[in-house]
């Protein structure tokens, strides 16, 4: 369980605020949907980044383990 106090409830939340009209409108409506939601992806990677993680490759594998990125 994440705690109450984590920085990652903070960032959900400071995200959550956020109008994300124009990254949703930089997808085609042709063609396949993306894998992941783009307000989802966009959430993981500030909170990467916000982690000094900075390599795809290491933020598939903290997605994967890390409760946070969950």
């Amino acid at each position: 369980m994440v705690p109450d106090d984590d920085s990652v409830r903070l960032l959900i939340h400071e995200l959550g605020e956020l109008d994300y009209s124009l990254l949703y409108q930089a997808y085609s409506a042709k063609g396949r949907n993306p894998a992941v939601d783009p307000k989802t992806m966009f959430e993981i990677l500030t909170y990467a980044y916000s982690q000094n993680i900075y390599s795809s490759r290491k933020i598939e594998t903290v997605c994967k383990r890390d409760i946070n990125f969950m």
